[in-house]
């Protein structure tokens, strides 16, 4: 048994993780406190330090030693980190005055990922991320080469054939002096799993195994191009984050910058069109091409080097410019698989193909997944992509849905919007808004033209083993392929007004994690959704098979 420690750029590496989760109340601060902090610092530049300072920026300091104390907290715990695999089982002990011990069963592993943030990637460090569908253990800012070397030997440990008793084996990842490691890891051509058994067993020698993950064949591969990177990020929310940051900042800097030149370009304007608000419209049309073409250049730098790999049941994904992320999914833990567009992917005819899978703690807020949906296509046009996808899931039907919603349940659609639209018009009565009916009635012509879309959009679909529903959101289409064997529980409801008009909701649940995923068909006809319902007991029925939830109606 070797006990390993973390890489020393772990407290670099921990420190800039540790600066992002305590951003929120820094920011806060300093928009409270911005102007006192910068006329102490003025002062402090000028040598006019005096004690009668303090008060000026008495929150600050506290909020620095407070955030001092907990790094340092951090830093004896990286120190006393330590992980080793013994008896087929990996163990994680970390902790400062009590130790916490997480030990995972090598033979329960799902998922082995590999990610880097920036400062990792310069000091050739990663983070290793192991999975089983009921927890996760991370190992942050180790070797890149050691994690590599590490998610292999798991690989193959888990792979492995060998009938030896368990009880009398002692897995080793390999010497405990660093030379030795950095030896092994050096020679990736050679890395293989080390057993060595202690007690009686017939033989001494090493256990054959299966061909190791990161040197195994590639069966298929897809590579985001440039240029279809380029238009991902041209169609898709970045803008949003980088207006985002536009207005954080200048609410936070307001008193450093000067807004003079802008309004100047207002004048310019102004005279050339004759108008006030068209200079303040076509400068709101300059800022948003900025903004759209800087929210393109964060979604390619996020993106960027987008690769999928298929080598044998494992799909294998990496990407990123400064913080790479490399993942890989076993198929057989696949749940639904699940379609996304908005409205301009769709009219281009390009879209998003994610698989929804069993352990949520695969996924955290740093990679490109929403809860536990993990993207495989990200940008692809639809007809290679249901191609490839088909591909790789051969079990699945992927049946076009049909349409369905009966346009009697228009009102249904925009109920909520029309009280919503009744309120604004009574507020800017009685405020006396001249400028909010215009603003209440744009938005909901926007509403009633999404629903619309809602109701022209959603339908679905009845294969021999899968269904298929396609649900809408703000000019936004998803597509669930959800074969019958791993739905939880099929939900039909509604209300005496829905049943006056023959209309159902059906709600289907798969398993997500320690949550569910669902997939929702609103305001369907009643027949359709007792088709629904008759074709998934009559698959039932055919199979022999136990429901894994009771069907409720």
């Amino acid at each position: 048994m070797s006990k390993h420690t973390l890489h020393p750029i772990s407290y670099i590496s921990t420190l800039f993780t540790f600066l992002k989760s305590w951003i929120l109340p820094i920011v806060i601060l300093l928009f409270l406190n911005f102007s006192e902090i910068l006329h102490a610092f003025r002062k402090i530049m000028n040598g006019e330090f005096s004690i009668g300072m303090f008060n000026e920026i008495i929150v600050p300091f506290i909020l620095a030693i407070i955030m001092t104390v907990f790094y340092l907290f951090t830093v004896i715990e990286i120190y006393r980190t330590r992980f080793y695999i013994e008896d087929r089982v990996f163990i994680h002990e970390e902790g400062i005055f009590s130790r916490a011990t997480k030990e995972i069963d090598i033979d329960r592993i799902q998922s082995i990922n590999i990610k880097q943030n920036i400062v990792e990637r310069i000091a050739k460090a990663a983070t290793l991320e192991i999975t089983t569908p009921g927890q996760s253990i991370e190992v942050s800012s180790i070797k890149l080469a050691f994690a590599e070397a590490l998610e292999t030997q798991l690989m193959e440990m888990k792979q492995s054939t060998s009938k030896v008793d368990k009880e009398h084996r002692n897995i080793v990842i390999g010497e405990t002096s660093q030379h030795n490691e950095d030896k092994i890891l050096d020679e990736t051509n050679e890395i293989s799993t080390e057993v060595r058994l202690d007690g009686p067993t017939s033989d001494d020698h090493y256990v054959d195994h299966a061909q190791p993950s990161r040197t195994q064949k590639v069966d298929y591969s897809y590579k985001l191009s440039m240029k279809d990177l380029l238009l991902m990020g041209m169609t898709s929310g970045a803008i949003g984050t980088f207006l985002t940051l536009v207005f954080s900042a200048l609410a936070l800097f307001d008193d450093l910058i000067n807004f003079g030149p802008i309004f100047e370009w207002i004048e310019v304007i102004e005279k050339s069109f004759g108008s006030h608000w068209i200079g303040i419209v076509v400068l709101g049309l300059i800022f948003t091409l900025i903004a759209f073409i800087f929210g393109t250049i964060l979604n390619v730098i996020k993106y960027y080097d987008y690769t999928m790999e298929v080598r044998g049941d494992y799909v294998y994904i990496s990407f990123g410019l400064f913080n790479k992320v490399t993942r890989n999914i076993p198929k057989s833990r696949v749940q639904g698989i699940y379609e996304s567009q908005n409205l301009f992917r769709k009219f281009i005819g390009y879209t998003e193909f994610n698989v929804v899978i069993t352990s949520e703690d695969m996924l955290n807020a740093d990679d490109d997944s929403e809860g536990t949906k993990v993207m495989i296509l990200p940008f692809i046009k639809k007809d290679e992509g249901l191609n490839i996808m088909k591909s790789l899931f051969t079990h699945y039907e992927f049946n076009p849905v049909r349409r369905c919603i009966p346009w009697r349940a228009f009102n249904r659609f925009i109920f909520w919007e029309t009280i919503i639209f009744v309120v604004a018009i009574g507020v800017c009565y009685y405020f006396d808004l001249t400028w909010g009916y215009y603003v209440a009635g744009i938005l909901y012509i926007i509403g009633i033209l999404s629903n619309v879309y809602d109701m022209r959009m959603s339908g679905y679909a009845l294969g021999d083993n899968e269904l298929s529903i396609t649900d809408t959101g703000l000019f936004s289409i998803s597509t669930n392929y959800i074969r019958y064997d791993k739905i939880m529980e099929l939900d039909f409801s509604d209300n005496y007004f829905m049943r006056r008009r023959k209309l159902k909701n059906v709600n289907v649940k798969i398993a997500a994690g320690l949550l569910s995923h669902d997939a929702d068909l609103y305001n369907a006809e009643a027949d359709d959704a007792l088709a629904i319902r008759n074709h998934f007991y009559r698959y039932h029925e055919e199979k022999g098979g136990v429901m894994r939830e009771e069907i409720r109606s």
